[in-house]
């Protein structure tokens, strides 16, 4: 009963599908009052500080907090790092969750009837959504304060300048009186998608929507991080990359407010275990051809044209070409585009494989000759810069100390295997400063990320057969509501009353409307 109550309210997305008089999806008009009180809120003290200000230094160590976080030297070192990537994974929980709440509404209130989260929101799915998110916000706010505390404890608050602490609180006061006016609003069922598992939530249109942004809670969310950042920052946690995991945190709330956007659920909500899903390999001399997906429409092209590209055999070329690129880049990630390629082409892990360790291969040729002409010899200096890189020599063995010692003292078997696990630079630059040549680093780089690359295409096969093993047993019981298209319109004249002709209607048809026109 409820997963029909959901497909009636939700499905279409069409005027009336939300509780009181405002059609869903209604641009709320902007309070202009509101907006000058707000500006006024954020002006007026920084004004008043600009003017306390003797020189500009106050305003020199602010913007040094935040500006190795949009430089990519920073991101090339974070992202080789295990902790960074674990805090990423971590807060991409939630977004997992809100988007498969979003994009799959009847599977998710099925899932939360007949598994053992039934037990957690008592077969009530909007409570199933609650738990989830205090869970999320457990691995979100125990990742964040882990990686802080384990950079270095807060600063004293005598370090902290006058216009940090006036721009910290005003940032951190204004994102918390957004996150209070969204849930006065609209409650707790419109914070957690009551709207999408059958729950009446009425579309707002009056305070915080009309001040700036109809995603104000997100937009509270932003501030709140900036506020903390700006409190809590230092030049060790800065270069700790604790300023990149309020950027990555600002950008996953970036991606969710697209994907509710989104006024439609995903066609595949309305296929039960025992439909077909065949997905058709999209050709690159079609591309012209392709049909893409608007903003805010309810059609999925784009999202068929992507699945279209990866089921295609050269997608692993593309793959390579990214490994490749990424040696010098550093911040591509190239194997999660071969996990999800795999999962496409399950068929051709090996192939894959071969194809995407050549390219790094090439990638390694190209590393060891800029080492070489740069930083060549054991002896190397740390401030030693490597061509085309930005990185000095001080800096790979900062970074990867463990791995250029492993490399150092296990020679090209060392090599191969760090080869499999971390980014080619520190082993190359190991290689190179102890006299190997090369060639053998190549062909060590080919049989390093063949291995690897084998292993998590293997690992992504099985994972992926699995899940499409336990779909039809999970979702056994599972009937959804099929998508109801609207009727076509009727057009009524004095005497006849005929029906719109669809796009492509047939010759008799249309003489038929001829006919009667001539008879009136």
């Amino acid at each position: 009963k409820l997963i029909k109550e959901i497909s009636m309210s939700t499905s279409s997305a069409l005027p009336g599908t939300v509780e009181g008089n405002v059609p869903a999806f209604t641009p709320a008009p902007m309070n202009r009052p509101r907006q000058a009180l707000l500006f006024a809120f954020v002006v007026v003290p920084q004004l008043i500080i600009f003017n306390m200000q003797k020189d500009y230094s106050a305003y020199q160590e602010l913007a040094a907090l935040f500006r190795p976080a949009f430089e990519l030297q920073g991101w090339q070192r974070w992202l080789q790092t295990e902790k960074f990537l674990l805090v990423l994974a971590c807060l991409s929980i939630e977004r997992i969750v809100y988007t498969i709440v979003w994009l799959f509404p009847q599977h998710f209130v099925h899932f939360a009837q007949h598994s053992l989260l039934r037990h957690v929101g008592k077969g009530r799915p909007l409570d199933t959504i609650l738990f989830l998110f205090w869970v999320s916000k457990i691995f979100q706010f125990g990742s964040i304060f882990g990686y802080y505390f384990s950079v270095g404890p807060l600063p004293a608050a005598r370090d902290i300048s006058l216009l940090r602490w006036v721009s910290g609180l005003q940032a951190f006061c204004l994102g918390q009186l957004l996150n209070a006016a969204i849930y006065r609003a609209i409650g707790k069922a419109g914070v957690y998608y009551g709207y999408k598992v059958g729950v009446p939530v009425p579309w707002c249109t009056g305070f915080p929507f009309d001040v700036f942004t109809m995603h104000p809670q997100y937009a509270g969310v932003c501030l709140s991080i900036l506020g903390g950042g700006i409190l809590m920052g230092t030049q060790l946690h800065t270069h700790e990359g604790f300023a990149a995991v309020g950027v990555s945190a600002a950008l996953f709330y970036l991606y969710m407010s697209t994907v509710e956007d989104m006024p439609v659920e995903h066609p595949t909500d309305y296929k039960g275990p025992g439909s077909t899903r065949r997905i058709e390999e999209v050709r690159l001399r079609d591309l012209r051809k392709l049909k893409w997906s608007s903003f805010k429409s309810s059609e999925w092209y784009t999202t068929a044209n992507i699945l279209g590209f990866l089921a295609r055999p050269w997608f692993s070329n593309l793959v390579a070409a990214a490994a490749l690129a990424n040696c010098f880049a550093l911040v591509l990630p190239v194997n999660l585009l071969f996990a999800v390629f795999c999962v496409r082409s399950s068929y051709s892990v090996l192939p894959s494989a071969s194809t995407v360790a050549g390219g790094v291969a090439i990638g390694v040729a190209l590393l060891v000759w800029a080492v070489e002409s740069s930083c060549p010899g054991p002896e190397a200096a740390d401030k030693c810069r490597i061509v085309y890189l930005g990185w000095t020599a001080g800096d790979v063995r900062a970074h990867w100390p463990l791995t250029v010692k492993f490399a150092t003292e296990h020679g090209l078997s060392g090599c191969s295997l760090m080869f499999g696990l971390q980014h080619p630079l520190p082993s190359v630059s190991a290689a190179v400063w102890h006299g190997h040549s090369a060639a053998p680093l190549i062909l060590a780089a080919f049989v390093g990320w063949f291995v690897s690359l084998s292993l998590i295409g293997g690992l992504t096969v099985a994972v992926s057969r699995f899940l499409v093993w336990c779909y039809p047993r999970a979702f056994a019981g599972f009937v959804p509501q099929q998508h109801q298209k609207p009727k076509p319109k009727t057009v009524v004249s004095e005497s006849v009353s005929v029906r719109q002709t669809p796009p492509r209607a047939s010759k008799s048809t249309a003489r038929a409307r001829i006919e009667n026109k001539e008879n009136m």
